[in-house]
């Protein structure tokens, strides 16, 4: 009988972590569309960025309605052996409006991102990098004013805790107006993207994610083979 064949780790990993962001509308798409992290692995190549991105293995851990707190209870199991399933992985961590919803602070929920980053990069993650919050019209008063105050601090990011910031909220500002989250689109409900928002999100991330994969030492991602991209896990 010959000797069984072990299947080397891929070059690349990305990694979506968060809440429901990452997954509405799903991965496998629906009448909403298809999930941020989907158009950002697969459809990147239309974003002007030089050069095609199909074929990149990503997984979206992601769950949703679960704060950062909720979150780090399970991370060992749930997102660390991630960092060792790839030659080289990226981590996008993505939400915080069920934090601020419970009563968190911008400060606490810097802090708390900033707690998970620094885990996970012990675990192995070669790039960690993070997403301003979008508003939500479940944001009232003090909670209106925790979002923002996040935001300043993710993106003056005093602990230097992320390679990376992609400013989604502002981007959303420019495209949609000053009070998106009563558009639609980018939203269907007030909270969750759909429809081309999706792609609009994922454009703004594209930008920070790639340059840093570039950069590290190792070769390029294949092209996908015949068939598409590959996508590893849905994970909900």
């Amino acid at each position: 009988m010959a000797a069984a064949t072990r299947r080397s780790n891929p070059p690349l990993l990305v990694v979506f972590d968060g809440q429901s962001f990452n997954v509405v509308p799903p991965w496998e798409g629906s009448i909403l569309g298809r999930s941020y992290p989907y158009r950002l692995l697969h459809d990147m190549d239309q974003y002007d960025l030089g050069r095609p991105r199909y074929g990149i293995p990503g997984t979206v851990p992601a769950i949703s309605g679960q704060s950062w707190t909720d979150l780090a209870a399970t991370v060992e199991t749930r997102i660390y052996p991630l960092a060792a399933s790839a030659t080289r992985t990226a981590l996008v961590m993505c939400g915080g409006t069920t934090d601020i919803n419970t009563g968190d602070s911008g400060a606490t929920l810097y802090a708390d991102h900033v707690s998970y980053a620094d885990g996970c990069r012990a675990a192995g993650f070669d790039i960690i990098i993070a997403t301003t919050l979008l508003g939500s019209t479940s944001f009232t008063g003090g909670e209106i004013t925790a979002r923002t105050d996040f935001n300043t601090l993710l993106l003056a990011d005093a602990e230097d805790a992320f390679d990376g910031i992609a400013d989604v909220d502002a981007a959303f500002v420019a495209l949609y107006g000053a009070a998106y989250w009563d558009e639609t689109p980018p939203f269907f409900d007030g909270v969750h993207m759909y429809g081309e928002s999706c792609a609009e999100f994922a454009r703004v991330v594209g930008p920070v994610l790639w340059p840093l994969i570039e950069a590290l030492p190792m070769a390029r991602a294949e092209p996908a083979r015949a068939g598409g991209y590959s996508h590893l896990a849905d994970g909900v």
